[in-house]
């Protein structure tokens, strides 16, 4: 099942030497819908189709990274040592989120994970699934 408020998010490449960058305005917040890193197509970031059609998912990086927070920026060579394809070829990163009402409501800290608690309107509740 596809939740009705990613459905409609755009997908966007992001080549090696480009940065992923997301805002949303204020009240509201970033939720990544996909994120995959590789060599998927042939496109703007791959030229010839050479290794072409491997990738790995790297959402739940990027729900650490940007979800639930107004803004986000990750330089897509922080994904370079996963090699989801022959190292000798460059892989992209094909990302997209939505900015939804909410809040961030209490941010704790405990040992290395970082949580947040979203303030979100009732319909958004329950309709993310792992994509």
């Amino acid at each position: 099942m596809i939740c009705n408020v990613c459905a409609h998010a755009e997908s966007r490449d992001y080549c090696l030497h480009e940065t992923f960058n997301a805002t949303c305005r204020a009240g509201s917040v970033l939720l990544m819908t996909s994120a995959v890193y590789g060599r998927m197509r042939v496109g703007r970031c791959i030229d010839g189709d050479y290794n072409v059609g491997c990738a790995t998912d790297v959402l739940r990086y990027f729900d650490g990274e940007c979800t639930a927070r107004r803004a986000c920026e990750v330089d897509v060579r922080n994904l370079v040592d996963l090699h989801p394809c022959q190292r000798d070829f460059m892989s992209y990163l094909e990302a997209s989120y939505r900015c939804l009402p909410g809040r961030l409501t209490a941010p704790h800290h405990s040992h290395h994970l970082r949580c947040h608690h979203l303030s979100l309107p009732r319909p958004f509740h329950s309709r993310r699934k792992n994509l």
